[in-house]
């Protein structure tokens, strides 16, 4: 297919299949032929271009769909069929297009198949320790939506071998089995309640920047073992991506509704669990979360598992380098060590406004290019978050005092002529 035959049948196919797709007219700005790298939403591929399971896994964002054509069709139904039997794809159209005029005629044959795994069956990651995939739900309109589940034992066996080569099959099974059958479902239990919580008393305006509860399935104790949860997908807001500055903004001001409305605080938010949605930057994975004057005490086993999520965290990890090296100062934020308490939330948010596109899933969704004095600001904010004059009498103590200081940022480059959207 030379570079004009392929170029008519995309069109053809976008013209004829997909112009009226509420998904496609959604998020047609991130495909293949109008961004040549990164994650995307759509990726279009013909014969001889990239298109197995293996080729595009990695480019395209959870959620996203690989749309493979070509002019025969038991090539795209041989394509379908190699999709079909992969678990981290569904494919959900095999259709033709074509376009008749008195001298010619194009037919074009296109199968469309989306990812709906984060990590592909049998690999391994450090980020996630449940099985979650993309399914369909009839309490959602048959919407697809995010399925959370305890993962199979013989995973986290896997994991258990490679953090800790040393222990015994025996002793690793048993390790495993503790964490299947006993913590992780009462972790998933908490994040279900806690979601309920948020939906009953986050002000409207910051419904659909969380995720709320679609279902759920109970085991013999009551513990939640499967959770079905509305899937926040990431893309632009208002079609345009937000600079560093609105991203900032509406980080914080989601984290001081969590802390001063729902009382809840998160302790978990890297990267990984931010999204920018049609509402806006949102949280996720409530999963480590607790209510603020939550008495863990009154449970041994839950104490003991959140000291082991204080003790092991990525986020403390980070916390206790940085105090130690000098660049954290603050007493406030210090006393989130190893430590339930808003100050961690108040420490990793600070952080991670410096640097949103350590998520790769935010390239081309936070503008950074946008002001390098606003990127200068933002980063004097954190220092002065991070390293006040005077430690233990910071003047950054909550989520509100950081939005007000984002907010007097706001001020100054609208005075000085600069164009800051809300």
């Amino acid at each position: 297919m030379n570079p004009k035959q392929r170029t008519q049948s995309v069109d053809l196919i976008i013209n004829r299949a997909l112009a009226q797709d509420d998904e496609f007219r959604r998020y047609s700005y991130s495909t293949s032929e109008n961004i040549d790298q990164g994650i995307l939403d759509f990726v279009f591929a013909a014969p001889g271009e990239p298109h197995m399971p293996e080729d595009v896994f990695d480019r395209l964002r959870w959620g996203g769909q690989l749309i493979y054509f070509s002019d025969n069709e038991a090539d795209v139904k041989q394509a379908a069929d190699v999709f079909s039997k992969r678990r981290e794809f569904v494919v959900e159209r095999v259709d033709m297009v074509e376009k008749r005029s008195f001298f010619s005629k194009l037919r074009v044959y296109f199968m469309m198949a989306r990812k709906v795994r984060i990590v592909p069956p049998g690999d391994y990651s450090e980020r996630f320790t449940y099985h979650v995939e993309l399914q369909r739900h009839p309490k959602a309109n048959n919407d697809y939506v995010v399925m959370k589940r305890l993962p199979d034992i013989e995973v986290v066996a896997k994991r258990l071998n490679l953090r800790h080569p040393d222990l015994s099959a025996e002793d690793v099974h048993k390790r495993a089995s503790t964490f299947v059958n006993t913590i992780f479902p009462i972790f998933l239990t908490r994040e279900a309640g806690i979601l309920k919580v948020l939906e009953k008393y986050m002000p409207a305006q910051y419904h659909g920047r969380f995720p709320k509860v679609i279902d759920v399935e109970k085991n013999e104790r009551g513990h939640i073992t499967k959770l079905w949860m509305s899937m926040l997908r990431n893309t632009m807001p208002d079609n345009r991506p937000l600079n560093q500055l609105e991203f900032a903004l509406q980080a914080v001001d989601l984290m001081r509704a969590l802390h001063d409305q729902a009382h809840v605080i998160h302790l978990d938010l890297r990267l990984d669990n931010f999204i920018i949605g049609e509402k806006g930057v949102g949280f996720i994975d409530f999963g480590s979360a607790v209510r603020i004057g939550e008495d863990l005490s009154k449970s041994e086993l839950l104490m003991q598992m959140f000291e082991q999520v204080m003790t092991t965290s990525q986020i403390q990890k980070t916390l206790g380098k940085m105090s130690q090296n000098g660049q954290v100062t603050s007493k406030v934020l210090q006393s989130g060590y190893r430590r339930v308490d808003k100050a961690v939330d108040l420490f990793f948010v600070a952080l991670q406004i410096n640097t949103p596109l350590k998520n790769p899933d935010f390239r081309f969704l936070v503008d950074m290019e946008q002001s390098k004095e606003m990127t200068g600001l933002i980063s004097e904010l954190t220092g002065e978050i991070f390293r006040p004059k005077d430690p233990h009498n910071p003047p950054f103590k909550t989520a509100s005092d950081i939005f007000k200081g984002l907010k007097m940022i706001e001020d100054h480059l609208s005075k000085n002529g600069a164009v800051i959207r809300g």
